[in-house]
């Protein structure tokens, strides 16, 4: 009787991961619609092992673990970095803060934080067994344009705590 139960709570465990996964990515403007399996669409997800530089793009989940682990890039909140091409006198480098979307299988929801560039905050995560270190982003700015959100590249690592 306890590996039956062991083989349900699996199973159900599996299929609550998929339905979160698919409520997770689907928040955005642009679905990431589930395969025969339940999970997204493989052009939209990118995979990666703990440990490694996990490259964060918009509309692109990046899958960490197995698959225990999900991040997604929602949206930069505030670029406020001092051009690198302009001749402008820059008081402070500024800093970029942009919101992540984290899944964990067995969590029953999903935790969004704000991270921030700048030294004076904590550039590091730490969610249920897993720590989230910011290691980059770009591209650099380079003009007084606002930069397009698509253009964005975050560069994370993910690490058991």
């Amino acid at each position: 009787m306890g590996i039956n139960f062991l083989k349900v709570s699996f199973r159900w465990i599996q299929i609550m991961f998929s339905f979160f996964l698919f409520a997770f990515a689907s928040c955005s403007n642009e679905s990431f619609a589930p395969n025969e399996s339940g999970m997204t669409d493989s052009s939209k997800e990118v995979t990666f092992q703990l440990g490694d530089t996990i490259l964060l793009e918009p509309h692109r989940l990046a899958s960490i673990d197995n698959g225990k682990v999900a991040i997604k890039l929602v949206e930069i909140i505030d670029d406020s970095r001092c051009p690198t091409d302009e001749l402008i006198l820059c008081v402070w480098e500024g800093q970029v803060s942009f919101k992540i979307d984290i899944l964990i299988v067995g969590d029953s929801q999903v935790y969004s934080h704000i991270i921030s560039t700048s030294n004076s905050f904590s550039q590091q995560l730490i969610i249920a067994d897993y720590q989230i270190q910011y290691i980059s982003i770009s591209p650099e700015k380079r003009n007084l344009d606002q930069i397009d959100f698509d253009d964005y590249e975050v560069r994370l690592m993910v690490t058991n705590n």
